[in-house]
């Protein structure tokens, strides 16, 4: 029994991490295969954004005002602002050495060398979800978005509400590198408002939380959300809804190659890659080597490189309370049957995902416990080598199952 009253039985081969610090991924392949890099952060990221022309300076944001900065040395390092303990939702870099950063209360942050030293910018009078600047014109104004159909553009330095329509909340604005303005900024129910027309239309039933903000040229752009939701729209035009294979909710997408045909990635929880190499019609999962949750991908780099960010461990692991009031867990080692043996201390809805060496999605299972009692989850597959993600009421527990006759 631990200190929580809860029977840890056998770990032999499950793995956890408690506490551990957040996760940041680095591609160097335009997000065809990816490498973990340690963040020395306990909190949560949310975005993250590269300077375009070298691959190794990068800005990530995340909650309490956490502000990581990577440079040449491979090495992310805090360089938030003093006193700062906003949540930051959302960072973007322009040409002119300048990145922008914001978050919650309005919180506007910006640096103009390449993310050294920071300033704080024009207060926002709302809650920012996501923020949008043409990367090529120093002047041109920002774009933030948030809560209730609120968007603003900051022109000089007052903020001007621009009427979309809709009560909504807006999460992703999706764009072009070469435009004073995005196209379209998407949220909640599906909701797309359209800048050209000033007019809001639905889209499906997909509640959207990432695009790509920065797409170049004729590239599409790409629009994701809940239960694996992906939209693709062709010189920013109509939209069109693809098949994701899978029905994990997206969070972020970037364009990771600008070559024809075009190369994308989006990510989303349960540490799910998808990466689509043929303009956004088709997508594969691709292996990240994580089961947390990713928030954030970084905008298109000539380079190739590209940086996923996401969650801190925060799952329960095994017989390990997370925080949460009356919440613990207890598991099994997995048996060489294929068979998950769970038990909770409380009700809780289960769903667990098998994946091959190459983090291909094999079986998927879910099921409900009754507090006190033991269930099985059997998987089916072929004899191998698999890993697997177990969420009990969104607490990810990951770990290796070998299947044998």
């Amino acid at each position: 029994m631990n200190a929580f009253g809860v029977c840890v039985i056998v770990l032999l081969t499950i793995t956890c991490i408690l506490h551990a610090d957040a996760v940041i991924l680095r591609s160097d392949d335009a997000g065809a295969t990816w490498s973990q890099e340690n963040s020395y952060c306990d909190e949560h990221l949310n975005d993250v954004s590269g300077v375009l022309w070298t691959a190794d300076i990068a800005i990530a944001v995340g909650d309490n005002g956490t502000i990581l900065r990577r440079d040449v040395s491979c090495t992310w390092t805090d360089v938030s602002y003093p006193g700062i303990t906003d949540d930051l939702k959302s960072v973007i870099f322009t040409f002119n050495n300048t990145f922008w950063v914001a978050g919650e209360n309005g919180r506007i942050l910006y640096s103009v060398d390449l993310g050294l030293t920071w300033q704080l910018g024009t207060q926002a009078p709302i809650d920012i979800n996501c923020l949008w600047k043409n990367p090529n014109v120093p002047n041109d104004p920002l774009y933030i978005c948030g809560s209730y159909g609120q968007l603003y553009e900051l022109i000089g330095s007052y903020w001007i509400l621009i009427n979309t329509e809709c009560t909504d909340n807006l999460y992703a604005f999706s764009g072009n590198i070469c435009q004073n303005s995005p196209n379209y900024v998407l949220g909640d129910g599906g909701i797309c408002y359209n800048f050209s027309t000033e007019q809001s239309f639905v889209l499906g039933t997909t509640h959207f939380r990432g695009a790509t903000r920065l797409a170049w040229g004729s590239c599409p752009q790409v629009a994701v959300g809940s239960r694996g939701g992906i939209y693709r729209s062709d010189y920013g035009e109509s939209w069109t809804e693809v098949n994701s294979g899978t029905s994990t909710n997206l969070f972020d997408v970037a364009l990771t190659s600008a070559v024809s045909p075009e190369s994308y990635c989006a990510v989303g929880a349960n540490g799910t890659v998808l990466r689509s190499t043929d303009g956004g019609h088709s997508w594969n999962a691709v292996y990240s080597g994580t089961g947390r949750i990713l928030t954030g991908i970084s905008e298109y780099s000539p380079t190739y490189r590209a940086y996923i960010v996401g969650k801190t461990d925060t799952s329960v692991g095994v017989g390990f309370d997370n925080g949460l009031p009356e919440r613990t867990s207890c598991a099994v080692a997995p048996m060489l049957s294929g068979t998950l043996r769970i038990q909770t201390e409380a009700n809780a809805q289960i769903s667990a995902v098998l994946f091959d060496l190459m983090g291909r999605t094999v079986d998927q299972q879910s099921a409900h416990t009754v507090s006190g009692d033991a269930i099985m989850i059997n998987f089916n597959a072929p004899r191998g080598f698999y890993l697997y993600s177990l969420s009990i009421d969104g607490d990810v527990i990951t770990g290796k199952l070998v299947i044998s006759e």
